[in-house]
């Protein structure tokens, strides 16, 4: 539809500002994780956002949500049985307008293409 196609390819924010550097609610899911059993897998994944929904490059913005996707990272990767997957990037499928209901709901496509990167992050994490 040509509204939606035209909504999405307007540049929009949904990024929720944070200058502060701290972020609460990695430090509760740290806790979180820390009461969890070590063989327990854990997968933390950033979400996509259509194209127009991320930061633009060199902004503000783009920096304080890569500093919190480092924090995510670093959680992740303190984890034996961790892994982090960032689909909040610029990538095919945040670019194909049919793929989306608007900026950060997505259709099957996206689904399944996540769920398959999550498995093969579950697979890896199973050879170690």
């Amino acid at each position: 539809r040509p509204e939606k196609r035209a909504a999405l390819e307007k540049r929009t924010s949904v990024v929720p500002g944070n200058a502060t550097g701290r972020y609460p609610a990695v430090e509760r899911l740290a806790e979180a994780m820390a009461a969890l059993p070590p063989e327990t897998m854990l997968v933390l994944l950033a979400p996509p956002a259509f194209v127009t929904g991320l930061p633009a490059p060199g902004t503000a913005e783009e920096a304080a949500e890569n500093a919190c996707k480092s924090a995510l990272r670093n959680l992740a990767s303190i984890r034996r049985n961790g892994a982090w997957l960032d689909w909040r990037t610029d990538r095919p499928e945040t670019r194909n307008p049919e793929l989306w209901f608007d900026h950060t709901h997505y259709r099957a496509g996206v689904a399944k293409a996540i769920e398959t990167e999550i498995a093969e992050a579950i697979a890896k994490s199973r050879q170690r």
